[in-house]
């Protein structure tokens, strides 16, 4: 599956439901489907703000990643486990989004994916990857605890 793909499923998915479930929040400390949607965009935009930065680059970056970077890399993504940001990076995402608001959002996002992807694939083949330009500067600066649970 594509990442387009996978954003087309998440719009089909979007359509199912209705407006009481997407704002619907089971439990105190748990995001309704609305605040997931809007999570999993703006990480997504952060995340193509280092694609193009990487994009507008002038030469190959020679730092590495950073040390949990480099952790990510090692285990293939997202550790199963809680991950715990310090509090001023926590805060709860948008919960008031119409579901044409999230559409919108959707289309807007596989909009800058595509012309990012045809840019990047013309200039930056020998540079970073995505994964790793967006654990150098996304979590640069961060700390990050993994929790065990």
């Amino acid at each position: 599956m594509t990442d387009l793909t996978l954003i087309e499923t998440y719009k089909s998915f979007l359509q199912a439901y209705s407006p009481e479930q997407l704002r619907y929040i089971p439990e105190q400390g748990v995001w309704s489907i609305r605040q997931m949607y809007d999570h999993l965009l703006v990480v997504a935009h952060e995340y193509l703000d280092s694609v193009e930065a990487c994009e507008l680059a002038s030469g190959e970056q020679t730092q590495g990643k950073t040390e949990f970077g480099e952790y990510l890399f090692n285990i293939g993504g997202f550790p199963p486990i809680k991950i715990q940001l310090p509090p001023e990076l926590n805060a709860a995402p948008d919960n008031t989004k119409t579901k044409e608001d999230i559409r919108r959002e959707l289309d807007q996002l596989m909009e800058r994916m595509t012309g990012l992807k045809m840019k990047v694939d013309d200039k930056c083949s020998y540079y970073k990857t995505a994964l790793e330009a967006g654990t150098e500067d996304v979590h640069k600066d961060n700390k990050i605890e993994i929790i065990n649970p």
